[in-house]
């Protein structure tokens, strides 16, 4: 009995020390808590450079990419390109499913998709994610992702106005930010064609772009159409 309250004194006095060391913190940094709300309120704006980096590289967020990602980022391509196809093959069939639930509409199609993706089809399979994802964006902001840069930058502003919430406003941003995916065809090098499938160069057929057909570019194209879900359906 006594090592019994012997332990819980112990364990209450543990507490104590911990709540005396947190006072003497916040004597020494008064700022803490007040920088805290700020950073808290503001999280998705401190991220948001980093998230488009991770666009810029030709892969995008969905509901399950862990928060981590804006650290891999900074570890360079090859790190980043290891760690989104590890994370969207382990949440293939949650995150698909997800897509046809938010998009009954278009099922036919998606399903179409993600079985000739499934099915290493990768050349039929890339052209279907990124015109779906240029048909939902034109569905569900007003504008197409590809052919309407400066139309889709003005809807981005337009919503990101008249709506306070600050992750979907940074989400949304990351639509108006030109990558390899959307850039014009000439973007043909060998370093260009690394941060993803040209989609200009891939649907007018050019030759400079017929080499598209493999696994991380349809990965990438697939990591588009869920973030146009994710921040266009799913939060609309």
């Amino acid at each position: 009995m006594q090592s019994d309250y012997g332990k819980l004194a112990l364990k209450i006095q543990q507490i104590v020390n911990a709540f005396k060391a947190i006072n003497v913190f916040l004597e020494n940094n008064p700022d803490f808590l007040d920088n805290l709300k700020k950073f808290l309120d503001n999280w998705p704006s401190a991220f948001k450079e980093d998230w488009v980096k991770v666009a810029r590289y030709g892969w995008y967020l969905n509901w399950e990419t862990p928060i981590d990602i804006v650290s891999i980022v900074n570890n360079g391509q090859e790190a980043l390109d290891a760690y989104m196809l590890s994370h969207l093959r382990d949440d293939w069939n949650g995150l698909t499913s997800r897509i046809v639930e938010l998009c009954p509409e278009r099922f036919t199609v998606l399903k179409a998709a993600f079985k000739l993706h499934e099915e290493n089809n990768y050349i039929a399979s890339i052209p279907l994610f990124l015109a779906q994802s240029d048909g939902i964006c034109a569905q569900y902001l007003g504008a197409f992702l590809f052919a309407e840069h400066d139309k889709r930058i003005e809807k981005v502003k337009e919503i990101s106005a008249i709506n306070s919430d600050i992750f979907l406003a940074s989400l949304l941003d990351i639509l108006t930010v030109k990558t390899q995916i959307g850039d014009s065809i000439d973007k043909s090098s060998l370093d260009k064609k690394s941060l993803g499938p040209n989609r200009n160069g891939i649907l007018h057929g050019s030759l400079k772009h017929i080499d598209y057909g493999n696994e991380i570019n349809s990965y990438k194209s697939f990591s588009l159409l869920c973030f146009v879900v994710f921040c266009l359906v799913d939060k609309s």
